[in-house]
């Protein structure tokens, strides 16, 4: 049902589930997905936060949740669950691009500039990151699309006129 965007049937499913199953990820998950799909965001990240206490380092879920929360304007959590992701997953060029776009919603220039380069080097491509976080601000809004590349192009410029290699913080 997720796969068919059908979401009230899918959170019925998942209720259902739950009923059968009992407290498991994968039921959490459901309901999770469903809510996100729905717009349902505040429901969603809880949903997604019992789901990781029961399935702390799956990768897909911590991206999940962090959409939501970034899409909630919680960016430090956002920031945080990534930053468990990329503990699960250091090798995942996605990772690194999707914290350069929650950095760049905090202005933090240094840490947006680390993650490009990272996400770049991962991906052996220099222009995967700018190719990734459009796509991603694709699916949002336009003003916001406008704000996040001027918050990224701002932090690489700055960091071009440095002429200073960034390391993100606490990685690698």
């Amino acid at each position: 049902y997720l796969q068919l965007r059908h979401n009230k049937q899918a959170l019925d499913h998942g209720n259902r589930a739950a009923e059968l199953m009992g407290d498991s990820a994968l039921t959490h998950r459901i309901r999770a997905t469903a809510y996100h799909r729905m717009g349902k965001l505040k429901k969603a990240v809880q949903e997604y936060t019992i789901a990781l206490r029961l399935s702390p380092k799956d990768v897909k879920l911590l991206l999940a949740a962090a959409d939501a929360l970034s899409r909630l304007g919680r960016y430090p959590e956002a920031i945080d669950a990534l930053g468990r992701a990329v503990g699960e997953d250091p090798d995942n060029p996605e990772l690194y691009a999707k914290l350069a776009l929650a950095h760049a919603e905090l202005r933090h220039r240094e840490q947006v500039m680390a993650y490009v380069r990272q996400a770049e080097s991962l991906a052996g491509d220099p222009g995967y990151a700018a190719t990734n976080l459009r796509a991603e601000l694709r699916t949002s809004e336009p003003s916001l699309i406008n704000k996040m590349m001027g918050h990224i192009f701002e932090a690489m410029s700055q960091s071009a006129e440095m002429g200073r290699p960034i390391k993100p913080a606490g990685l690698g």
